[in-house]
């Protein structure tokens, strides 16, 4: 008999994924962008050379497909492993219905998550310039993008394992 996965194993699952995905994000990112940047004084949010626009537009569409390409073969397997019980997951809404036929071939899954990458990071830049923040110092920069990307990786790690499990 195989075992399945009930409501409280699948709460498990997706808390811990939350947390491994946006923690991992948050310390790596925060890290590299850190290194990279600290010896400069400050960032311009559009600046080409010293700014954080075009860094936060490039993260979110690497972070995306990146965590798009490890999650979907994961979850697939892990599912396959220790499928849902049924009644497990809700009913699906419409949008979850389009989301599936989507995203059921894996290079439109790949390319629906580069695509919601950047939609998150030109809504984050466009709310930055709206509350003129268009200046940060590295270690602004760098605690920012720490906790940006830690809750992007964290939300967007819930949608993949959320439509995979749809998909199953």
């Amino acid at each position: 008999m195989q075992n399945t996965l009930d409501h409280a194993g699948w709460r498990r699952h997706l808390r811990l994924s939350d947390l491994s995905n946006g923690i991992t994000n948050a310390v790596f990112n925060g890290g590299i962008c850190w290194l990279l940047m600290r010896q400069k004084t400050i960032l311009n949010l559009w600046a080409l050379d010293d700014g954080f626009g075009l860094d936060l537009l490039a993260t979110g569409l690497l972070l995306a497909v990146i965590l798009t390409l490890i999650l979907v073969p994961i979850q697939r397997r892990a599912l396959a492993a220790t499928p849902l019980e049924n009644g497990v997951l809700p009913a699906p809404s419409r949008i979850m219905m389009w989301l599936r036929g989507v995203t059921g071939n894996y290079r439109r899954f790949v390319v629906l998550g580069a695509a919601l990458g950047v939609l998150c990071a030109i809504s984050t830049l466009v709310l930055l310039q709206l509350a003129s923040i268009t200046v940060m110092t590295p270690a602004q920069y760098s605690l920012f993008k720490a906790i940006w990307t830690g809750l992007f990786a964290a939300a967007l790690a819930r949608i993949i394992i959320n439509l995979v499990a749809a998909q199953s």
